[in-house]
């Protein structure tokens, strides 16, 4: 295909091949650091206020505001040590949703989102990544993104755990074509690092229930009806997403157990069954979820209040940054042009379209790299 093609042809010297850790890291605590310095700059002391209320005074101030029909937020921070936290999110998120206008641009931040869901509990799944244990176990990293760190955590946590994890994958797959004799030992090994990236056939079918009914679902409560509990409900879609997919796998294996030699032996992104499984709801989520933005900015009024605009430009700038950190993790790992792809991709479909668009090429060149790093060091 000539999109594999051009690609492919960007992909050819990777930045992960060539640089070390610290070097590939260091544009994401530079990304890092710039995200915090605009989020701080850029706050509004009307984002500050809608935090008030979740502080209470001793006189009884802030025990509620029935003038707007939400008494339970408040009372969210008379909860021991995690009530006022968890009130200011609830709050914050509240003050951002409330007009149609961010409710629909908020649905384009959470395709992006639940693209992202998918493509890292995919990786997950894959054999070569059992090793990693924050890859294996995104989880915690997810909970941590969502209830606190934000852009931080893709930036200097998850992205570098990656990046480290594939020098490393590369460097002994490296020696052990190295180790071997001749051309047919080094075919082997090629074919036995090709499987690495397989994984077990009932995880797409489990994955994609993970990703729709532990986190579209919450999603569509979260914006359609942005009230106290939905949102608390939302702020932990990782565990749903996370405990979803391990039933299903459950389930999946009892239906139609597996044979003695059965295990990871299912290559994805070559199955278009499991390429619809794991990409058709986000990518149409997404593809939605743009036009529909697309056509509120152009011809509906915007609704939206001065703390509105407020708490959801800290969303948008927060969201900015990890789109930009992604975008440099393609590039770091499969070339700049898939990197661009994403983004031209991302600008006609909807950002979660172009992730999952290029996560599907991405996989092409990861499948390919052991074995051409594998020949150019047996030279």
């Amino acid at each position: 295909m000539p999109v594999r093609s051009f690609i492919a042809k960007g992909s050819e010297r990777r930045a992960v091949d060539k640089h070390s850790l610290p070097s590939l890291v260091l544009p994401l605590v530079l990304l890092g650091l710039g995200t915090a310095w605009i989020l701080f700059v850029n706050s509004d002391p009307s984002v500050s206020a809608v935090f008030t209320k979740c502080f209470p005074l001793a006189d009884g101030d802030g025990e509620g505001d029935s003038s707007d029909g939400e008494t339970t937020t408040p009372f969210l921070a008379t909860i021991p040590i995690v009530g006022p936290p968890v009130c200011c999110l609830v709050s914050f998120f509240r003050a951002a949703l409330d007009s149609h206008r961010s409710a629909i641009i908020m649905g384009e931040i959470l395709a992006y989102v639940g693209a992202l869901l998918t493509v890292t509990t995919l990786e997950s799944a894959r054999a070569c990544n059992q090793s990693s244990s924050l890859i294996r176990n995104p989880t915690p990293s997810w909970l941590l993104f969502n209830l606190a760190g934000g852009a931080v955590v893709w930036q200097l946590v998850i992205i570098p755990s990656f990046l480290s994890h594939e020098r490393k994958r590369q460097r002994q797959s490296s020696e052990e074509q190295q180790a071997l004799l001749g051309p047919q030992g080094q075919e082997q090994q090629q074919q036995h690092e090709h499987m690495h990236r397989h994984l077990d056939p009932v995880e797409p079918p489990a994955i994609s229930a993970g990703v729709v009914l532990g986190y579209f679902v919450p999603c569509m409560l979260f914006v359609l009806a942005p009230g106290t509990f939905s949102i608390l409900a939302w702020l932990f879609f990782p565990a749903y997403s996370s405990v979803v997919r391990i039933a299903v796998r459950g389930l999946l294996r009892v239906a139609n157990p597996p044979g003695p030699t059965a295990g990871r032996n299912l290559h994805p992104e070559s199955s278009r069954a499991a390429v619809l499984w794991l990409y058709l709801v986000p990518m149409l989520w997404s593809v939605v979820a743009h036009w529909l933005l697309l056509y509120n900015i152009a011809f509906v009024p915007d609704d939206r209040s001065h703390t509105t605009r407020a708490a959801l430009g800290f969303i948008i700038a927060d969201f900015t940054a990890i789109g930009l950190s992604v975008a440099y993790w393609m590039f770091a790992e499969a070339g700049w042009r898939l990197a661009v792809l994403s983004l031209a991709a991302g600008a006609v479909l909807g950002p979660g379209a172009g992730l999952c668009l290029a996560w599907v090429l991405r996989e092409g060149i990861m499948a390919s790299t052991e074995g051409r790093l594998g020949k150019q060091k047996s030279f």
